[in-house]
């Protein structure tokens, strides 16, 4: 299965070419037109309900992790996920995490902390779930963006403070990340930091 970075590395690209070319479709999904933006009803289907949900479950992007924490439990070494400069993964402990409706069932769930902020929520379930977990994002989110690839299906879900990517793998398990773009950008400022003090170094 693919590492977790992998598909954080490709959303500074799937922004850039969804605002290019997509760009009035999802304004007009999440924010509607001119000056009735705000008087838009939720409705299935629609990339505001991610906007708003900003998450999964009670798990929220930007929330104060020490509000949960005590559900999570700190990885040592999981080969599912890599390590990112000032980012810590933790995987939840909460029973309710793991299932989504009655049928869909996630073999792991973890969260990405930065700076005591949630900036991802990732999980991983077999692949006999890839086709409904698909129908229920395309269901709840509406509107959606493919990168094409011959062996792995990437979707993504994007909105102004929130992306959601679903990757299914032909070869293996599928999983999914929500990623607060806000404290994305933060972050990757974090780690040019580093690299150009890691340059003055060598």
């Amino acid at each position: 299965m693919r590492l977790l970075f992998i598909i954080l590395s490709i959303f500074p690209t799937i922004l850039f070419s969804q605002e290019k070319k997509e760009k009035k479709v999802f304004q007009d999904d999440v924010y509607g037109s001119g000056n009735i933006e705000f008087k838009i009803k939720e409705k299935i289907g629609s990339l505001k309900i991610l906007e708003t949900k900003r998450g999964f479950k009670d798990i929220t992007l930007g929330m104060n992790f020490s509000l949960i924490q005590d559900e999570f439990e700190t990885l040592e070494n999981d080969t599912l996920l890599t390590s990112s400069p000032g980012i810590t993964y933790f995987k939840s402990l909460n029973e309710n995490h793991y299932k989504i409706g009655d049928h869909i069932e996630l073999n792991n769930l973890y969260v990405g902390v930065f700076n005591n902020k949630v900036i991802y929520i990732t999980a991983f379930f077999d692949k006999r779930f890839d086709k409904s977990v698909f129908d229920t994002f395309k269901s709840a989110y509406g509107g959606l963006f493919k990168q094409p690839n011959q062996f792995i299906e990437d979707y993504f879900w994007i909105s102004k403070s929130v992306s959601l990517c679903l990757d299914i793998d032909n070869l293996s398990n599928g999983n999914f990340v929500f990623v607060d773009n806000d404290i994305s950008e933060q972050h990757k400022d974090y780690t040019r930091k580093l690299t150009s003090k890691a340059i003055s170094d060598l």
